[in-house]
């Protein structure tokens, strides 16, 4: 996903979608945030069907290991299944 993508798919000018993110985090920084919060959110549901490996898919991240890295960065913890106790 790229802003160029997201542009086209709103219908508005890349100029335009930077300038609508001006005064806070930058696009990708919001659609990567988004993601995040995302994969937290399927993380946290109890007796889900998804390992953090398959999360981390799903939710377009091409490497676990940066799933990982990323989540620890914005939250301060590894991902893991609620109630799991490994990472």
């Amino acid at each position: 996903m790229t802003p160029a993508t997201i542009a086209r798919a709103l219908n508005v000018s890349v100029r335009t979608l930077h300038r609508a993110f001006a005064d806070g985090e930058t696009v990708m920084a919001y659609v990567r945030r988004r993601r995040l919060e995302g994969a937290r959110r399927e993380l946290g549901l109890p007796c889900g069907p998804f390992t953090v490996a398959d999360v981390a898919a799903r939710r377009q991240f091409v490497d676990p290991r940066h799933f990982r890295r990323a989540h620890r960065g914005t939250y301060g913890q590894s991902p893991r299944r609620q109630g799991d106790r490994s990472t």
